[in-house]
């Protein structure tokens, strides 16, 4: 998700920022983060950059820095979702749980309509273990993204740990469906067929 600047910035660094985020989009994380680097440097308080400097750094697994960027964001411009969605989102990534539920909360009270937020509201369900809770989410989720994959995927994986496995293979058919490369998909479509006794079924969705 990069952000070009709303023109704030003198035109040098407008450029430069320009310059970055074609670079970051493009996956020249390492060009990339020099650029976004000088302008937190010569712009501190240029909300965009902390943002884009925080996805490159979560990108490249450098996460205590991607932390304090997204942060920073959040506080510069606390009118954007898109920070708290980065946060919650990293902070589920690495199992910090605690952090990932107080961002969750900021964005329910800030952004009730975020489209992101029962996405990441069911992903906190699952690594909870609240199989019920995740499948609420996500299917709250799906009415307005119904052709994300990863959303079918995740109601599949929940209804599988319930033991719905007629409900896990409509989702987890769907999910290939959608992304017939998704090897992760295809395994845990086996899966399914394994627990409903369909063993052909399984060996074709394995190879």
């Amino acid at each position: 998700v990069w952000l070009l600047a709303q023109a704030t910035l003198p035109k040098d660094l407008q450029q430069r920022f320009e310059r970055a985020v074609q670079l970051a989009a493009q996956g020249k994380l390492r060009e990339a983060e020099p650029l976004f680097r000088e302008i937190t440097q010569k712009q501190p308080t240029f909300a965009p950059a902390h943002l884009n400097l925080g996805l490159v750094y979560r990108l490249q697994n450098q996460n205590e820095k991607a932390l304090t960027h997204l942060r920073r964001a959040a506080e510069l411009n606390p009118k954007d979702p898109k920070p708290l969605v980065e946060l919650a989102r990293l902070c589920l990534d690495t199992g910090k749980l605690g952090d990932a539920r107080g961002y969750l909360r900021m964005l329910r009270d800030r952004f009730p309509k975020e489209p992101e937020l029962p996405v990441l509201e069911g992903a906190l369900a699952s690594l909870q273990g609240e199989w019920g809770v995740a499948i609420e989410k996500f299917q709250q989720a799906l009415k307005t993204r119904p052709n994300d994959f990863r959303i079918h995927y995740n109601l599949g994986i929940a209804a599988y740990q319930l033991r719905r496995y007629e409900e896990a293979e409509k989702h987890l058919k769907r999910t290939v469906e959608l992304k017939p490369d998704y090897t992760t998909g295809w395994k845990s479509l086996g899966m399914t067929y394994e627990a409903r006794g369909m063993p052909e079924h399984a060996i074709r969705a394995y190879s």
